[in-house]
């Protein structure tokens, strides 16, 4: 339901994702109107808004706002309700406000690192917030069904093809590659009473690995946000020269972190997945064409090339099924480009996933 365009423009306003309205109820919210333009107050019928009205929004693609300090005083909310769904049990409901939630962080995140006249950097505030909910996702590792968790909740979102949406599934895709690789070992070590601690003790040097997996993953392109919006949207295929400006987001990215946290900096899997994760083994990859480099930029470099192949579709060809992507990347092992151990358990991991 709207009313009346409203007529202050000092007000500053950020957009939300239609599917986290109810979350703002008993605040204002705007959209854009589809017919006249201008930002419009949207009222729900009774207490909160129904599932047809969200849809409504959802399939026009009408954008949803809300005041930017009303946003602010709600932002821990939407952290508080990630952190709870993600803990468990999860079912298919609760796969779509992750979803929705994660979508909402994480593109703040990234909107919020670039630069009004095109530079990049990164706020230090910004990427622990983003680590936290890194965090979150590993403790789904947790869960007895972590690997139908994990795969329940990847099926919701690489259905979703915003830009952040491909940082979020890179995300998911190792943690379900590391549930994978921990549960074919799980049960063939055992642990006599008097070693229990130093069981203990491994297990959190282990989820120390896994939270910084999660979170290179996460981050790997957050260079992009120093690429000009023209380019990293263009519906067509880039010039040579645009994408010699595309390839450079892999320095911008290590720029950032460096700049903000050596602790990051001096990572290996942090640094090899945000700088690594372009090069190739055979040579032919950038920044700097390394044929020996980190088994992190090795393994993101895997992961997305096969999530980017499965869910970004192109002016200049369709998204792959998971068997014509594993297909691609085979031909890429049999010239040299990826390691074959690491796409054998790629294979054994999504072989039989589905993209409705």
């Amino acid at each position: 339901m709207l009313t009346d365009k409203i007529s202050s423009q000092d007000e500053r306003y950020i957009q939300i994702r239609p599917g986290l309205i109810n979350f703002y109820r008993d605040l204002p919210v705007y959209i854009i109107h589809p017919q006249k333009g201008g930002l419009v107050r949207f009222l729900a019928r009774k207490e909160q808004y129904a599932t047809k009205a969200i849809s409504f929004l959802t399939q026009r693609g009408i954008n949803v706002y809300v005041r930017l300090s009303d946003h602010k005083d709600r932002n821990s909310l939407l952290e508080e309700k990630l952190a709870e769904y993600l803990d468990g049990p999860i079912d298919e409901e609760k796969a779509v406000f992750i979803k929705e939630l994660t979508f909402q962080l994480v593109n703040e995140f990234f909107v919020g690192q670039a630069a009004p006249q095109g530079g990049h950097h990164i706020d230090a505030k910004s990427l622990k917030k983003i680590a936290k909910i890194a965090e979150y996702y590993v403790g789904l590792l947790d869960l007895e069904n972590a690997a139908e968790a994990l795969e329940m909740i990847h099926n919701v979102i690489r259905k979703d093809l915003t830009t952040y949406a491909h940082s979020v599934n890179t995300m998911i895709l190792i943690l379900r590659y590391l549930e994978q690789e921990r549960r074919k070992y799980r049960d063939k070590i055992s642990f006599p009473n008097e070693l229990l601690a130093n069981k203990y003790e491994m297990e959190q040097k282990q989820r120390e690995q896994d939270r910084k997996w999660a979170l290179g993953a996460i981050l790997h392109d957050v260079g992009k946000v120093g690429i000009p919006d023209e380019l990293l949207k263009a519906a067509r295929k880039l010039t040579d020269k645009e994408y010699e400006i595309m390839k450079m987001h892999v320095e911008f990215g290590w720029e950032m972190i460096r700049a903000v946290s050596s602790n990051y900096s001096r990572d290996d899997i942090i640094k090899g997945a945000i700088l690594h994760h372009h090069e190739r083994l055979d040579g032919t990859g950038y920044p700097r064409k390394l044929t020996e480099f980190s088994l992190a930029g090795q393994l993101i470099g895997l992961l997305d090339c096969y999530e980017a192949l499965t869910t970004d579709k192109r002016p200049y060809r369709s998204a792959a099924t998971p068997s014509e992507a594993l297909e691609i990347l085979t031909q890429d092992v049999k010239v040299g480009k990826f390691d074959a151990i690491l796409l054998k358990k790629l294979v054994e991991l999504v072989a039989n996933d589905r993209i409705a």
